[in-house]
């Protein structure tokens, strides 16, 4: 488990860079000493026990050019920063780790940490950047169970301020998808892609927020469609699956047999 970065504030403070072009999620823990950083535009401070989270593609920056001055020259922090490429390869190993995986993939705006969260964060931060850690991996998984729920944790911006995606809004870029093409042919790939998701991610995004996978909740809504259409006299079942975004109809029965538990021709018979 040696696939994130630990190190101290040389790591943020070397380059103007900012996270718009990158894709690291980053703990910064201040230790000692105070300083400055531009957050989103916005000059911001850094005073000692500090704990924030930034998430990818935010825009900040800690570097002396950027800020004017030498500030955080003297300031002792632990900064350590991950990628999603590490969470997928944390999942190939632990199988158990999607519901923290997702919810720390689901931290797409900056946030401080305070409160028990904060004393136990510290701690594993600190005997992470010990050289005599011999407990790597197990907090490592400990810092990620932390940061997978938002208890102690309160945004630094206000909702208005920053340009990542709320969970709310994604749901509705999803149903506005779905809504759109549910009578087309729809692949994980395509729609994961569009609402700018991996496909893993989208999978277990999917299913926590709709409690049930993506193919089900598709199947759902088309034969709910279908019902409707049934009890249209003399239209052929094969083109009631057709317009229904079926591929065939023996599998429009078998789709609809597994939700009503009935086949189409025995659900038309009931309204008659």
């Amino acid at each position: 488990m040696s696939s994130y970065i630990l190190g101290g504030m040389e790591l943020l403070t070397k380059s103007a860079e900012t996270q718009k072009t990158n894709v690291y999620w980053t703990v910064v823990y201040i230790k000692k000493g105070i300083g400055m950083y531009i957050l989103d535009s916005d000059l911001r401070c850094l005073n000692e026990g500090d704990m924030i989270i930034m998430p990818p593609r935010m825009s900040y920056s800690f570097a002396a050019a950027e800020l004017g001055d030498e500030y955080n020259a003297s300031v002792d922090a632990v900064i350590l920063r991950f990628d999603d490429a590490w969470l997928t390869s944390l999942l190939g190993v632990f199988k158990t780790l999607n519901g923290v995986v997702l919810g720390v993939r689901e931290i797409d705006v900056p946030y401080a940490v305070y409160g028990p969260k904060w004393m136990k964060m510290c701690n594993i931060l600190r005997e992470l950047s010990s050289c005599e850690s011999s407990n790597e991996p197990q907090n490592m998984l400990g810092l990620l169970d932390l940061l997978a729920t938002r208890k102690d944790m309160t945004r630094i911006l206000q909702p208005s301020a920053y340009e990542a995606q709320t969970i709310q809004e994604k749901l509705e870029v999803i149903d506005r998808y779905i809504v759109s093409n549910i009578y087309s042919k729809i692949s994980l790939e395509e729609i994961a892609r569009y609402v700018g998701m991996n496909r893993t991610y989208f999978c277990m995004f999917f299913k926590r927020h709709y409690g049930k996978g993506f193919a089900d909740y598709l199947n759902d809504m088309r034969i709910d469609k279908a019902v409707t259409l049934l009890s249209v006299h003399g239209k052929p079942i094969s083109d009631i699956a057709k317009e229904c975004g079926f591929k065939t109809a023996p599998y429009f029965t078998r789709a609809f047999r597994k939700s009503k538990g009935m086949t189409p021709q025995e659900f038309r018979k009931k309204l008659i």
